[in-house]
């Protein structure tokens, strides 16, 4: 089946270059090494101990994903398809191959206080702060590694009245911040619960100092009331590798017991009481938490098609979760499910990583994000019609305001058309 030899490959990660080298002899794929990269700690150590020993086990690239690092995956996976083909074999018989079923873990079943469903940011803090008040944590993560998650990878928190603020001198109040995030949302989210976040927003800077963060306050990239002497946001300069173990030995310092690749299935009640969760990891094996306190912590439904057309109420809604999301609103169903009340405490928004139009009143110009004309061209500056060909919103609002005004309009009626004065001289390839 295949030349036997040693065949160097390389493809583009998300951080670097990968190199491999892929050897075979003349009936199978015997090794694959890793040569050189330099990637997320945590997603080379799931590349080296899982997801290659299955690759060459099953001798199949049809095994299951680095969970959070798609585009390492892609670049493993097409270069050693590269190799294949040059070695004489058949990449896409290769990729396509059966997978060999895993042998499942036992079925876990184990007692707790308190069940975290989902180890974000919001999770982890959850996780974190009962932990330290003496409570037993049991954590259920649908990602493989705490790499996976995005509560890891953020630019960094807003909050008021931290010590990183109190040591620069800043003014700013949680009343100042309530009524300007308020009026910006048009008093549509629960504003208890708003005013509560930001009464407590400087826990959650005090507890990541604490396990090993750093941080510096600094003008957020988008234009804000909160700058200089008001400014709030907390610029993190620790990297991520460095989050991921922090948060890995907080986790170990404070008892907390996290089951990864699994997802939460049920909300357990006995005699009309919450009793814990029912969850399934990724093998189809089953993990029972028993717990008289569930936080559900397990995001939004963008990784949800059906979710998302309901809550839009449209059937042409096509919206791409960034990579392969991991938030198909698990949460929010089996909350329903066990007679939670769905508020409106969610927005879209969609515009964030894009430059509004330069006349707007307020644009939101940023850095390398606001480089795009093509993007500009589809969202800022047009008159918007739907397929009726009849305006559904002010356009002008959407320039000033993408965040806040925009996103939901467009998503309701979309497909949605728009001309740009621009149009008369750009010429758009079919």
């Amino acid at each position: 089946m295949y030349k036997k030899g040693d065949y160097e490959v390389e493809a583009e990660g998300h951080h670097s270059t990968v190199k491999l080298r892929v050897s075979f002899d003349e009936e199978k794929l015997t090794k694959i090494e890793v040569l050189e990269e330099n990637e997320t700690q945590a997603f080379v150590d799931d590349l080296k101990d899982r997801f290659i020993p299955e690759v060459v086990a099953n001798q199949s690239l049809n095994v299951d994903a680095i969970s959070g690092a798609t585009k390492l995956t892609k670049a493993v996976t097409s270069s050693v398809e590269e190799a294949i083909a040059k070695a004489g074999g058949d990449p896409k018989a290769f990729t396509e191959a059966a997978h060999v079923t895993e042998t499942k873990l036992p079925d876990a079943d184990v007692t707790a206080d308190v069940v975290v469903i989902g180890s974000g940011a919001s999770g982890f803090m959850s996780a974190i702060t009962a932990a330290k008040a003496g409570s037993k944590v049991v954590v259920l993560e649908k990602a493989g590694n705490l790499a996976a998650v995005n509560g890891v990878k953020v630019s960094g928190p807003f909050a008021v009245d931290t010590p990183v603020l109190r040591e620069r001198g800043t003014t700013l109040t949680v009343n100042e911040v309530f009524q300007h995030v308020m009026n910006y949302t048009h008093w549509e989210p629960n504003s208890a619960l708003i005013r509560n976040y930001l009464e407590h927003s400087s826990e959650a800077v005090e507890n990541l100092l604490e396990i090993g963060y750093q941080f510096k306050e600094a003008n957020f990239r988008f234009k804000t009331p909160f700058v200089d002497e008001k400014g709030g946001f907390h610029l993190i300069l620790t990297d991520v590798d460095k989050r991921v173990r922090l948060w890995t030995e907080a986790y170990e310092k404070y008892g907390v017991d996290v089951f990864f690749n699994t997802a939460a299935k049920e909300v357990l009640k006995e005699n009309g009481k919450i009793a814990g969760v029912a969850g399934q990891r990724k093998d189809g094996s089953k993990v029972t938490v028993h717990a008289k306190s569930v936080i559900i912590a397990s995001g939004g439904y963008l990784g949800n098609k059906e979710l998302l057309l309901n809550y839009l109420g449209t059937t042409h809604v096509n919206v791409a979760a960034r990579g392969k999301s991991l938030c198909t609103g698990d949460g929010l169903t089996i909350a329903q499910k066990a007679g939670a009340i769905l508020d409106k405490t969610f927005g879209y928004c969609g515009c964030e990583y894009g430059g509004t139009n330069p006349k707007a009143s307020r644009p939101a110009t940023q850095d390398k994000y606001d480089q795009n004309l093509a993007f500009k061209f589809g969202i800022y500056g047009n008159l918007l019609v739907d397929n009726q060909g009849k305006r559904f919103m002010n356009e002008g609002l959407l320039c000033d305001y993408p965040m806040s005004y925009g996103e939901e309009p467009t998503l309701r009626h979309s497909p949605y058309y728009g001309k740009h004065p621009i149009a008369e001289y750009i010429k758009i390839p079919s």
